[in-house]
């Protein structure tokens, strides 16, 4: 969240560049060009959204405006926001969730639409052409640093916790691929859930050294910390 305001200056910045690439600049120049926000400002996801919005609407920008849809990071409903600011004329979007860019991305290409984000973490992004901007580091550049560290860990069995969207998904893909036989246990869930005991009862029984989590949702981890202390669960979080 600290790098938003750059992420911000950033896109404002390449607006009058792609608009005069795409041959839009003399009409766009006249006035101010809308940008659309897709963010999950409502649901388990909704303080990502919210801290994304603040920092938009404390933005001074002489060159744009900005138009929220939420998402909830939802694929569909990020397909249904879309739609929305396409009939407001809205040609730039900043989008926040991996499934939605991936969701968004074939038809920003057919309609010669760009798609900005410093959020969404899915490798699969990388497979994305010129209507996709990313400034994050994505899951493949996460695994990584990880591996290095779990090379250096006492630890030799693992089990994986992760939160089933885009993200986490590719994350936990490249360390099963790299850990191979050292992941015993993989427990996904989703973060609308409003318990998850029965993964971490599993992950408790399953006699791994330390747990790997990959969360997504703030509001999901804290329920998760907290019945995991409920729980006594003393297994090491990496």
């Amino acid at each position: 969240m600290k790098n938003i305001w750059l992420w911000l200056a950033i896109i404002v910045v390449i607006v009058g560049g792609w608009l005069a690439l795409s041959g839009n600049s003399k009409r766009e120049n006249a006035q101010k060009t809308t940008i659309g926000v897709i963010a999950p400002l409502t649901g388990p996801a909704a303080s990502m959204g919210e801290a994304i919005k603040r920092s938009i609407d404390l933005l001074k920008a002489d060159n744009a405006v900005f138009a929220f849809e939420d998402d909830q990071c939802d694929a569909k409903k990020a397909i249904a926001a879309y739609q929305a600011l396409k009939l407001e004329g809205v040609r730039i979007f900043y989008v926040a969730c991996s499934g939605s860019v991936l969701s968004l991305a074939p038809m920003a290409k057919e309609n010669n639409d760009l798609i900005v984000t410093a959020y969404a973490g899915s490798t699969e992004i990388r497979k994305m052409g010129k209507e996709v901007i990313r400034f994050n580091p994505d899951g493949m550049s996460v695994i990584g640093v990880m591996t290095d560290y779990l090379a250096t860990s006492p630890f030799g069995k693992y089990g994986i916790l992760y939160e089933k969207q885009d993200y986490a998904q590719s994350v936990v893909d490249g360390l099963k691929a790299q850990l191979g036989g050292a992941i015993i246990e993989e427990e996904g869930y989703l973060s609308s859930a409003s318990s998850f005991k029965t993964e971490i009862a599993k992950l408790k029984a399953s006699g791994a050294d330390a747990i790997i989590f990959v969360p997504v949702s703030d509001v999901a981890a804290k329920i998760i910390y907290r019945e995991m202390r409920d729980l006594k669960f003393g297994k090491p979080i990496i």
